[in-house]
């Protein structure tokens, strides 16, 4: 399977959004003050940083998720690499890329889905499509994170032999995994960094953070999750605050939801918060090759979201 694999990697090494100008990297570590209650549990204070949460019950274990991160990285640097893949992720990058050298960076995180993978129906390629994933950033020598590899957290039928990943049917490595080329403002492998989100959210409002930060694939209209790196972080205030929306008026809200926005490697950073309205199901529709998978799949967090507004 390692012919098909290997154009399967070329099919899916597409960016989580149009490129848009980025012209500064901000390293933002924690305040003391922004955190409070349980915020205050899962902090590295030497380091001023989140430890940032997985999920217990994964289906795909952090360890087993590297080591497909790493297996993909050394399909890229192979000399029998089919189709466009390393051109793909360069000009995500927007930069010359090296593969051959590239290693698992010291950060990792988990990005949830909206989506009730786990449903009743769904094919084992939407299962994986719609599940949690892990974002894995692989690194230069130097500690820049160059490529994020987002993997499905749902039952992959692969194993990982010498490096290299035998699957175990034509179909199994479909919304197993993307790649994404990093740009290079975002060493960290992330373009929004946790501790840079919770800043915001707290210079906004003036109330210290409890809980967070969670990473969450913010779906609103699409139905489709971004990248697995460029979720939004999920944060919850000390207390309940007022904030003007664009759909006008204003709502009370204790959870809010920061990222780039419109995409998630614009220079402009924007909170959201959800609808009063919620959809319980939403119509998926996945591409897989010429076919159109659809299904009705259960939502079991929020996908309707309206952005704040200044005050």
């Amino acid at each position: 399977m390692r012919l098909r694999l290997l154009v399967t990697l070329a099919s899916l090494a597409v960016g989580c959004d149009p490129p848009v100008a980025v012209n500064r990297e901000v390293v933002v570590r924690l305040e003391p003050e922004w955190l409070g209650g349980a915020a205050t549990t899962n902090v590295d204070w030497s380091e001023r940083q989140f430890i940032l949460p997985g999920n217990s019950t994964s289906a795909v274990p952090i360890a087993r998720a590297e080591s497909l991160a790493m297996a993909l990285s050394a399909l890229l640097a192979a000399d029998a690499l089919v189709g466009n893949v390393r051109e793909a992720l360069a000009a995500d990058r927007g930069a010359p890329l090296a593969f051959d050298a590239l290693s698992l960076c010291r950060r990792v995180t988990y990005t949830f889905s909206p989506a009730n993978a786990g449903g009743v129906g769904l094919s084992p390629y939407q299962r994986r499509s719609l599940s949690n994933q892990w974002a894995i950033p692989l690194c230069t020598s130097g500690g820049d994170a160059v490529i994020s590899v987002a993997v499905a957290d749902a039952p992959i039928e692969a194993q990982i032999l010498a490096n290299d990943i035998a699957w175990d049917h034509a179909e199994a490595a479909s919304g197993a995994f993307r790649l994404t080329g990093l740009r290079p403002e975002f060493g960290s492998g992330l373009p929004l960094s946790p501790e840079e989100a919770a800043g915001i959210l707290y210079r906004r409002f003036e109330t210290r953070i409890v809980s967070g930060p969670e990473l969450v694939s913010q779906y609103e209209e699409t139905n489709v999750g971004r990248s697995a790196h460029c979720g939004s972080w999920r944060f919850v205030l000390e207390n309940t605050v007022e904030a003007p929306v664009a759909d006008g008026g204003a709502l009370a809200r204790d959870v809010f939801y920061v990222r780039r926005h419109p995409a998630c490697i614009s220079d402009e950073i924007a909170i959201f918060v959800e609808r009063d309205s919620q959809p319980a199901t939403f119509w998926t529709y996945l591409f897989q090759g010429t076919l159109v998978d659809s299904a009705l799949v259960e939502l079991h967090r929020p996908t309707r979201f309206t952005r704040t507004l200044p005050d």
